[in-house]
């Protein structure tokens, strides 16, 4: 028996069953979680390793190459990169996102077991981190106070808001930015030093062997254990300053009386600046399962709690939340929800004009809608910018089904036939079509949710969200509205004037048409004519990974050379300051210094929201670009901070390998470097590698060293002490740690200061060190990078107004390939190797999904034929989907591709309608011809129907507004522009077709034997 039959007989069950998902969907609803974007985690690990004092040549040769060679063999590895820095390594190693990799990080440790007993003597044991690419802050909080200090601020953080903050659910990590942890410092006099005979390694061992922290014991006494305790620690200024350096008969030296002892901040390489003034910041992450909205709620609400915590005199303020956009973008897109339903509703009503035949297609939106939450909840989706898409574009699918089945009813009970019979009857012979459609759209959605990378985690949600709103629509349609068909339409007396504006409309369409079967290569010349002006349209259009948003802020990276100290990066982060204070856009501003490097900084200007200002966030951001270029020596850039849109990079970024060495790979980046400049659409293009820093190299003399017997290890021992903040010791202040550090008073003269100090030789005899080495002023790269194992330097660079990431893109590779030595070879990074992944799985998806709907046509309609006839429009109408998209001025991207293939399975139910009744006709005994203008102009309504549907479903997207209005626009201007065009030569293209592939007689499909 036909599924539809059964309900249609029992109304009482077809009513239970779709009530039954909607009741388990809403249990469904209230457990998904919300954020921006599906969550993708792509493993990445970091191997951290410090040599204190190495050269960055000594780190690339000792660690950094010896530790890539152990670890290159761990499989699902996408790529290594490196930096090889003075006295760091650091590896990244990123995973491919379409494997299945489980526990990474000890794959990884596995292999650099083997390798740590390789590493010199001196090396820390290298630091492993496990992160994943979407790993960014949610929130930044700020803390200030006029009356104290950053190292009492940091204290602050560190007893009163670390633990607090680390229990809101969610979080991952936290982070302190511009922190200044309590620390002494030795500040030793070279002179003083020489003075008296002593050594930087006399210091050191005075103070390890004078402050101890040690356990004591207990003893058994009178039947009692008791504890031993011995206070042999120090903690004060003045116990460290009365340290005994050298002891004799008439004198004896203490440190004080070479050195000053004082309490400073442990380390000034990172500050923060909170709309301009001096601050710490915490930045929040949020756990690889968590989503960034409950996140940031949930530290929102800790706020007034750690408010009343704190001291009155110290402040503490959301600096910065990213989920405001995220929370904004979701309301918007169910704003376009709730718009498309009502359109929809309309839409209905007018072609219909009937309350009760409305009302039984419009009961499939919520059903089917609702119903998807009970799938999302079942796969762990969320409720995101693309899964909510999917439900917005579900508007004008799901009604389609149920349109078909009222109207084919509607029809047989004009003709006379019981509201029931016409309900048996009108069901049967829609119900191939409806699964056969069905089938369609979620074959054309799987290959999108099958995506490899990264691009296929963000879009299974949009896909799969969609199919199964399809699966449950096309349920109901079999269901739900074949019973309702029956027992509430009714036969009309006078007709509708719908009914007379439809009749006239048939007439003309039966008259064109049949003027059409007698000119048919006028259709095909008039459709190739519209194809080939569509394609000029689909040529001119610019690529990019995804279109740009206004999130409200401004998002600026900028750098010095390598060389900059912290002082003048300050000065430079109160410049920028001052220059975001000047904008009347500005609503605050936040300055990170020394982040994400030494001798980098980065700037989020927060705007007032869009729909109070005159200019974008995009303008706003070139005004104040071209502002700071005009600073020398300084590189900066306004970035896209969108997620898929450029993250917070650079958006153009290639790589340069090299098998010679860096002088070389330099010579060639110049070059290209000089060439990108002049290009059209790149903006300041810039080099990661830097030949110019200035450095001091100390040459040891290892003959004269010999010959005196001073080892050379103590040599770079004192070296070490002297040109850095060595850190000797630990001390135990307040139940927490602290670090004791040394330090050379180092004046202009640094040859002469570090000359003064001595080095015992194994006779115990001090050496001046100025007799066993010799410095000189060096320039060359502090910062040496490795790409999958290769010497490499990464060139970045911006876009130009107006400039979308594939023509630069195609830019540079002209330059490359004109320039680029047969040494060298490229690779990509950031959005541009997003981009050329996602270029080449749109092509693959829509091979697929036009793969896909042939084979389920074939297989429904027996015939290789008839596909052809149903897919032929396809093409017309993806170019006639590029034509509105050049007129908003929009790119070919992520959002615009899966409008694109959207169109495959909405277009092709169109020619499945006409041909499956076509085929149906004929079985009864008409002619082809004849056959394929009934079943074209008997289709005609519910195609107009399904059409307009789905362009007034689109139609809020289209002028939609506020955050995340771009990607929405997209997808909705292709819909709207493919379904004009494919609908109109649909109607024309598919019968004239159908009668030249179409068999002459319909087989008949031959008979099992009963035994």
């Amino acid at each position: 028996m036909i599924l539809s039959d059964i309900f249609i007989r029992r109304p009482v069950f077809a009513i239970v069953v779709n009530a039954l998902i909607v009741a388990i969907s809403l249990y469904g609803l209230f457990k998904l979680s919300v954020g921006e974007l599906p969550s993708f985690n792509v493993p990445v690990v970091t191997i951290n390793t410090a040599l204190p004092g190495a050269s960055s040549e000594q780190i690339e040769t000792q660690i950094t190459t010896l530790i890539e060679e152990r670890i290159g063999s761990v499989p699902g590895i996408d790529y290594i990169t490196s930096t090889s820095t003075p006295g760091m390594s650091s590896i990244v190693v990123t995973f491919r996102d379409n494997e299945n990799v489980d526990n990474p990080l000890e794959k990884i440790r596995a292999k650099l077991d083997l390798a740590i007993a390789e590493l010199p003597i001196d090396a820390n044991t290298p630091l492993l981190q496990q992160h994943n690419t979407d790993e960014i802050p949610v929130i930044y909080l700020s803390l200030s106070s006029n009356t104290r200090s950053a190292m009492e601020l940091t204290e602050l953080i560190q007893t009163v808001i670390r633990t607090p903050l680390t229990t809101v659910s969610g979080v991952g990590e936290i982070k302190l930015l511009g922190e200044r942890k309590y620390a002494i410092r030795v500040h030793v006099y070279p002179s003083k030093l020489a003075a008296y005979g002593l050594t930087t390694l006399d210091i050191k061992s005075a103070v390890q062997s004078s402050t101890v922290n040690m356990p004591m014991g207990d003893v058994e006494l009178s039947g009692q254990r008791i504890n031993i305790s011995a206070d042999t620690a120090l903690a004060t200024v003045r116990e460290f300053e009365n340290i005994p350096i050298l002891n004799e008969d008439r004198f004896s030296v203490r440190l004080k009386d070479v050195a000053d002892v004082i309490v400073a901040a442990d380390s000034t390489e990172t500050g923060v600046l909170i709309n301009g003034h001096e601050g710490l910041a915490i930045s929040v992450l949020r756990a690889s399962d968590a989503n960034s909205v409950s996140v940031a709620k949930g530290v929102n609400a800790l706020i007034p709690q750690l408010r009343s915590m704190l001291p009155i005199d110290v402040n503490i303020e959301v600096a910065f939340d990213s989920t405001v956009f995220i929370q904004d973008s979701i309301a918007e897109v169910f704003n376009s929800l709730i718009i498309a339903v009502v359109l929809v509703v309309i839409v209905v009503l007018l072609f219909l004009g009937s309350l009760n035949a409305a009302f039984i297609i419009l009961i499939t939106i919520p059903i089917s809608l609702i119903g998807t939450f009970s799938f999302m909840n079942f796969m762990n989706y969320s409720l995101n910018t693309f899964s909510l898409l999917a439900m917005v574009l579900a508007v004008g699918l799901v009604v389609d089904d149920a349109i078909v089945d009222v109207e084919n009813v509607q029809r047989l009970i004009s003709r006379g036939l019981s509201p029931l019979r016409a309900a048996f009857i009108g069901s049967r012979e829609i119900g191939f079509a409806i699964v056969a459609t069905t089938l369609t759209l979620a074959s054309v959605y799987l290959p999108i949710g099958f995506l490899p990378g990264i691009m296929g985690k963000l879009f299974s949600e949009f896909a799969f969200t969609l199919v199964s709103a399809v699966i449950i629509s096309g349920f109901t349609s079999r269901t739900l509205s074949p019973m309702m068909c029956a027992y509430l339409l009714r036969p009309r007396g006078s007709p509708y004037l719908i009914e007379q504006v439809m009749g006239y409309i048939e007439s003309i369409y039966r008259r064109s048409l049949d003027w059409a079967l007698h000119h048919r290569g006028f259709i095909y010349i008039v459709s190739l004519l519209a194809g080939g002006v569509c394609t000029v349209f689909t040529v001119a259009l610019p690529s990019e990974v995804a279109p740009s948003e206004d999130r409200d802020y401004i998002y600026v990276q900028f750098s010095f050379e390598s060389s900059i100290s912290y002082d003048r990066l300050h000065k430079m982060g109160q410049t920028l300051s001052v220059m975001m204070d000047k904008l009347p856009e500005r609503k605050s501003s936040l300055v990170l210094l020394g982040t994400p490097e030494p001798s980098s900084g980065i700037g989020i200007l927060m705007l007032t929201p869009s729909n109070e200002r005159k200019r974008s966030a995009h303008q706003v951001g070139k005004i104040l670009e071209t502002k700071l270029l005009e600073i020398p020596g300084l590189d900066a850039s306004v970035l896209d901070p969108g997620s898929l849109s450029g993250g917070g990079q650079q958006p153009v970024q290639m790589v340069v390998r090299t098998i010679a060495g860096y002088e070389s790979l330099a010579k060639t980046i110049n070059v290209l470097l000089k060439e990108a400049s002049g290009t059209t659409y790149l903006s300041n293009p810039t080099s990661s590698l830097e030949m110019n820093s200035s450095y001091l190299k100390f040459d040891v003399d290892r003959s004269t060293a010999g010959i005196n017997g001073v080892k050379v290890i103590d040599i770079a021992s004192t070296i070490a002490t002297a040109t850095s903040s060595f850190q000797i010791k630990t001390f135990t202040y307040g139940g927490k740690n602290y670090n004791i550090l040394l330090e050379l008073d180092i004046d202009s003269d640094v040859f002469r200061d570090i000359g003064l100090l001595e080095v015992p030789n194994n006779k115990g005899k001090l050496i001046p060190l100025h007799s066993l080495v010799s410095l000189q002023s060096v320039v060359g790269a502090t910062r040496l990078e490795h790409f999958n194992g290769q010497r490499s330097a990464t060139i970045k660079a911006g876009l130009r107004n107006g400039a979308a990431i594939g023509a630069a893109l195609g830019e540079l590779q002209d330059v490359v390939q004109e320039n680029l030595p047969p040494t060298s070879s490229i690779d990509w990074l950031g959005a541009t190797r997003q981009l050329k992944q996602a270029n080449a799985s749109l092509v693959l998806v829509f091979l697929l999904a036009l793969l896909f709907i042939y084979g389920f046509l074939a297989t429904q309609f027996e015939s290789f034929r008839d596909p052809f006839v149903v897919l032929l429009v396809v093409p017309f109408s993806v170019l006639g989907g590029t034509v509105v998209l050049s007129i908003i001025g929009g790119s070919i991207n992520l959002y615009s591709g899966v409008g694109m293939v959207t169109l495959i399975g909405l277009i092709a139910k169109q020619g499945i309608l006409v041909t499956e009744f076509a085929n149906q006709l004929r079985e009864g005994g008409l002619d082809l011809r004849t056959a394929i203008v009934d079943a074209a102009v008997t289709r005609l309504r519910p195609i107009l129907m399904t059409s307009i549907s789905m362009i007034s479903g689109a139609l809020p997207m289209l002028y939609s507004t506020g955050s995340g209005a771009h990607g929405r626009e997209h997808i909705a201007a292709v819909i709207v522009g493919g379904m004009i065009i494919g609908t109109i030569l649909a109607l024309y293209l598919v019968p004239v077709t159908y009668t030249f592939l179409s068999r002459r007689h319909r087989p008949i499909l031959p008979v099992p034997p009963s035994q």
